[in-house]
């Protein structure tokens, strides 16, 4: 499963101070389906304009995709840098 945020991108500004980097709740972002479990359910989004997606890991490198068990985790992240 793919999923793409396209077009709903939410401006944050009122609630992130800009150049934090902060987990994606899973209150924000959560997939679920009959058939497949959360290690199995990708996301591939594209670059946010105020900011980028990073893993935990690796929190100077941009990310395209991620799975929901990492979302779960704690270990995606966004970077907000100005801007809606």
């Amino acid at each position: 499963i793919s999923l793409g945020l396209v077009g709903s991108e939410m401006c944050i500004r009122d609630r992130m101070w800009e150049g934090a980097t902060v987990p994606i709740p899973t209150e924000a972002l959560r997939s679920m389906d009959g058939y497949s479990g959360p290690k199995d359910l990708v996301y591939t989004i594209k670059q946010p304009s105020n900011g980028w997606v990073v893993q935990w890991a690796v929190p100077g490198t941009e990310v395209r995709s991620f799975m929901q068990t990492q979302l779960d985790g704690g270990l995606v992240l966004f970077s907000h840098r100005g801007g809606c």
